[in-house]
C-alpha cells in the first residue's frame, strides 16, 4: 500500500469517518458499525464532503443540491473525499 494512501486513512481516523478508499470497503465498515457509530460517521462524512463540494470543480461531480442521491453519487461523493485525503498527505523522503 502506498504511503499517501496509509497516511490518508489515519487522518480519515482522525477525523472520524470511514478510512475506506472503495465502495466494497465502506460497505464492509459500515456493516461492522452499531447504528449510533453509523450515524456519527455518516454526520461527519457529510460535513467533510460539503467542505470539499465548495470547491468549484468538485460541486458538479459531486452532485452538490441533489436531494435524494443515487447510489452513483453516493459512491463518487465518497471517492472524491478518498481522493482529497489522498492528495492532501505531504510525504517527505
Amino acid at each position: 500500500m502506498e504511503a499517501s494512501v496509509i497516511l490518508a486513512k489515519i487522518k480519515m481516523i482522525e477525523d472520524g469517518i470511514i478510512p475506506a478508499m472503495t465502495a466494497a470497503e465502506l460497505s464492509i465498515m459500515l456493516s461492522e458499525m452499531n447504528e449510533q457509530e453509523k450515524k456519527i460517521a455518516k454526520r461527519k462524512f457529510r460535513k467533510i464532503w460539503r467542505k470539499i463540494a465548495k470547491n468549484p470543480s468538485y460541486a458538479r461531480s459531486m452532485s452538490l443540491g441533489t436531494k435524494d442521491p443515487d447510489r452513483n453519487i453516493k459512491a463518487n461523493r465518497a471517492a472524491i473525499v478518498a481522493i482529497h485525503y489522498a492528495r492532501s498527505q505531504k510525504i517527505n523522503p
